[in-house]
């Protein structure tokens, strides 16, 4: 069994109009609830098997002494008179009650008519809960909800893909285009030269001979008449 806080400013607990909300108290989740008119009434709906009320407890002399009633599911259960008290008491349990396990309403009426000056504070509900009771209609956004009613799920690792090259993409017609059209170019880029400086070597042997022969002629450089 767990015990699931709800707190008095959450969207679960109804009011009817006319209860005071007082923020940046000393109390709880810094809010509470107060009813200073007899009548007034709030209530919770809630899935577990029991519920407390809690809330604070004025100085008597100046909140005077509260008178509260209590339902189940609209049958009367409980009733709170508060005690003489010369100062301020916090966590002041009202009302706790046991029930099967299933879906309830929990009711709070102000019944107290002597002054207009006596005042109920709410501050909390607790919500006693099985393992198994869905939690739908428990305020599990409160920042005091116990750790038992948390659950937690572990997902697998991502996996990592692989990219492998396919032989489609290695030999595609244009890459091999690109292949032969740049060794075509290196080829010419590297023959043309080597052509080009046997020619020129041709050309300067044929003239050296062509030099020399006339050196080997007496009549040179003289012209015959």
């Amino acid at each position: 069994m767990a015990t699931v806080v709800v707190d008095d400013s959450r969207p679960l607990v109804q009011y009817e109009p006319g209860w005071i909300w007082d923020r940046g108290v000393v109390e709880t989740n810094v809010s509470r609830h107060g009813a200073a008119v007899a009548g007034l009434t709030a209530w919770l709906t809630f899935a577990g098997t029991g519920v407390q009320v809690v809330g604070t407890l004025g100085p008597s002399a100046r909140f005077g002494q509260l008178k509260t009633a209590y339902s189940i599911d609209d049958e009367a259960v409980g009733s709170y008179d508060a005690p003489v008290s010369a100062s301020a008491q916090l966590n002041v349990t009202f009302f706790a009650k046991r029930d099967p396990l299933g879906e309830h309403v929990v009711k709070i009426n102000n019944t107290d008519e002597s002054t207009p000056h006596n005042t109920f504070r709410l501050n909390y509900f607790l919500i006693d809960t099985a393992p198994t009771t869905t939690t739908s209609l428990l305020d599990t956004s409160s920042p005091f909800q116990p750790s038992s009613t948390l659950t937690y799920s572990v997902l697998p690792p991502p996996t990592l893909a692989t990219v492998v090259p396919t032989l489609s993409t290695v030999n595609s017609p244009s890459v091999l285009r690109l292949g032969t059209g740049a060794m075509a170019g290196i080829v010419v880029g590297g023959v043309g030269p080597v052509l080009i400086i046997g020619v020129l070597s041709c050309c300067l042997i044929r003239q050296r001979r062509r030099c020399q022969a006339d050196h080997d002629d007496p009549f040179w450089p003289f012209v015959t008449p």
